[in-house]
Order: structure tokens, then C-alpha cells, then sequence
């Protein structure tokens, strides 16, 4: 599979889920995406109507955000890091290595470390001791609300 979309709708993609927090301007999305102005601007349009980006309008100059909200982001994002267009998580390769050996200690830095407590938080109901062994189920967290 070459692209998801459009080669240059995928490139907008992935620079925004690199950067979920951040708002562009179409001239910023052609200069990181190297892209015709053309082309980006038919590639927004496509991402608005499916609700994937945001767009706001402020006095002259129109932004565009990720719509975090969209219930097939996580999905997409996913198909991306497959096709490799975004990187794995770091905690997912964390705790890959991990639960590869779930009885054997398993030695890893402290970055490493912080990384699987919050993501065996977050995901599982597990907590690690100190020696790199791990106890809990493996039960998927409902969150609230």
C-alpha cells in the first residue's frame, strides 16, 4: 500500500499526528510537507469534510488543528505506524520487551523504566517491582466518563 489517501494527504496527516497539539497555516503545511500550495490546500479541504482537521479562521489567516475527537484517529494512526509512516511508541516497544519474557528479569534504564509504569498504568492493570518482574492481570482499564 503506498498511500492511505493521497501521497500529500498522508504527509498532512502524519505531520499532525506528530504534532496533535500544534496549529498550522496552509503555507507552514507546504513548506514541512514540500508539497504544492495547490495540492495541500485540496488535501485540507478533503481532511475537513471527513473531520479529521479543524479549521479556524482568525481576521485573514485560516488554521488548522488535528480534530482529536475523530473516532477513526487512533485507527488511521495505527495504519500509519503499519505502513510505516509514523514511528512505534516508545512505551510499546518498552513493554514489548517486557512481556516477551514476563519471568525473566529483564534489565532496562531508567527511561525505559518510567516508561512501562506509565504505560502498564494506563493500559493493563499491572505494576512492576523493582526486580524487572511484573504482577497484576491482564485486564484492559474502562476509563470513566
Amino acid at each position: 500500500m503506498e498511500a492511505l489517501f493521497s501521497i500529500t494527504t498522508d504527509k498532512i496527516l502524519v505531520l499532525f499526528l506528530r504534532h496533535p497539539k500544534a496549529q498550522f497555516y496552509p503555507n507552514q503545511i507546504v513548506h514541512l510537507t514540500h508539497k504544492y500550495p495547490n495540492s495541500v490546500n485540496q488535501s485540507l479541504k478533503r481532511l475537513v469534510k471527513l473531520n479529521l482537521l479543524k479549521k479556524r479562521k482568525v481576521d485573514n489567516y485560516e488554521f488548522y488543528q488535528l480534530n482529536k475527537d475523530n473516532h477513526y484517529l487512533e485507527e488511521i494512526k495505527a495504519i500509519f505506524i503499519k505502513m510505516g509512516l509514523l514511528p512505534m511508541p516508545r512505551w510499546r516497544l518498552v513493554l514489548n520487551k517486557i512481556l516477551s519474557h514476563p519471568h525473566k528479569k529483564i534489565d532496562y534504564n531508567e527511561d525505559e523504566h518510567q516508561c512501562v509504569i506509565e504505560a502498564g498504568h494506563y493500559l493493563f492493570n499491572l505494576s512492576f517491582n523493582p526486580s524487572g518482574h511484573l504482577s497484576g492481570e491482564f485486564k484492559i482499564i474502562e476509563k470513566e466518563g
